[in-house]
């Protein structure tokens, strides 16, 4: 993904977040992310540093609960002034092997449905057209069955959610049990297609 926006010469922003919680956190509201893991990777990061940060990504916790929409927003919410920049397109990857729960968490503000997330998501670009998503997750694309495994799900609500927000809404889903490099490579490219608004 990145090399193809290195080989575009296109100025690239991109921050990782854990969108998972311990389901034994009594205050699920408060355990939601609100950093991005280890940094944001540009185009002048050495090859250690991106590394050292997309490592982090991998590391995963015992018991998980996903909140994935919700850390999307928070995230957004509080990093936004300086993370996102008005010409450049807002891309959102959704990466689990089990559905959403941001809308089982008390406390929180907003419509949690996946439109209204969506709405949520889009609304972070004053133009639509500059937002796309992408969900890689399991039972959402023909011949990708649940594992099986504990714990795993249908990612029905993320799949819903990147399907309204992504400014086109095709190809947006994909398995995640599936090479899904070709995807983000293929995404890459089509984010840095010039747009004929200015």
């Amino acid at each position: 993904f990145t090399a193809t926006l290195r080989s575009e010469g296109i100025d690239y922003r991109v921050g990782f977040v854990n969108g998972a919680i311990q389901s034994t956190c009594s205050n699920k509201k408060a355990c939601i992310s609100t950093d991005f893991l280890g940094g944001v990777l540009t185009p002048g990061m050495g090859s250690s540093t991106e590394a050292q940060i997309i490592s982090q990504v991998a590391n995963p916790l015992s018991a998980n609960y996903s909140v994935h929409l919700e850390t999307a927003d928070q995230i957004l919410r509080l990093k936004g002034s300086s993370f996102l920049r008005s010409s450049a397109q807002l891309v959102i990857v959704f990466v689990s092997d089990s559905d959403d729960k941001s809308d089982l968490v008390s406390g929180l503000s907003g419509s949690l449905t996946p439109a209204g997330y969506a709405a949520k998501f889009k609304a972070y670009k004053s133009n639509p057209d500059y937002v796309s998503s992408r969900a890689v997750v399991y039972g959402m694309s023909p011949g990708c069955p649940i594992s099986g495994t504990n714990g795993t799900s249908t990612g029905t609500r993320i799949a819903q959610s990147a399907t309204a927000t992504d400014h086109l809404g095709s190809d947006v889903v994909q398995c995640i049990t599936s090479n899904f490099a070709n995807t983000l490579q293929n995404l890459a490219v089509n984010v840095t297609v010039p747009k004929d608004r200015f």
